[in-house]
């Protein structure tokens, strides 16, 4: 569902700001398709999944431990205000990190350093990491991880009926 949710953001608010005409920092047209050209469109859903992978990451650490709704809210923040500036710094062509920033070395000579991402490590798994790891924050330990009296570390029993028809089978 997450996937649903991630789409309709990134097509009504984040693909605007990732890819837009703008600035370095942000863009702002192609909210909602507006002006969108077809290229652009088989763009747009390109890039739609790689958003929808970034709330893909932050499920697996919210897993079980938060709200759904709650869940739904934060895909949608994360893919409408938070992913499409990552993508529009390190994938756009007008993003700041994209172009890069020449130095001046010794002896006259320059450098060109500029920010390459080729398969989405950095502006997919790092923005869902991230995001993953504040609400991992947020939402504290698991419930039943640790004694409520003493604070000492609990096992987590396993409770996955597939794992336990699986290993059942083999027995």
């Amino acid at each position: 569902l997450h996937s649903v949710v991630a789409g309709i953001s990134y097509w009504t608010i984040g693909y605007g700001l990732a890819y837009g005409e703008g600035n370095s920092f942000v863009g702002w047209t192609n909210f909602a398709s507006s002006y969108m050209e077809n290229g652009q469109m088989a763009n747009y859903f390109y890039q739609v999944m790689f958003a929808s992978t970034a709330c893909t990451i932050v499920s697996g650490s919210l897993a079980e431990r938060c709200n759904f709704h709650a869940y739904l809210i934060y895909s949608f923040f994360l893919t409408a205000l938070v992913y499409p500036f990552c993508t529009r710094w390190g994938w756009s062509p007008y993003g700041y990190l994209h172009i890069g920033h020449t130095f001046e070395i010794e002896d006259g000579r320059s450098a060109h350093i500029k920010y390459e991402d080729f398969g989405g490590s950095g502006v997919v798994h790092l923005t869902g990491g991230t995001a993953g790891l504040v609400g991992a924050i947020i939402l504290g330990p698991r419930i039943g991880r640790f004694h409520q009296k003493t604070g000492a570390v609990l096992p987590i029993r396993g409770h996955s009926l597939p794992v336990k028809l699986a290993v059942m089978k083999k027995i």
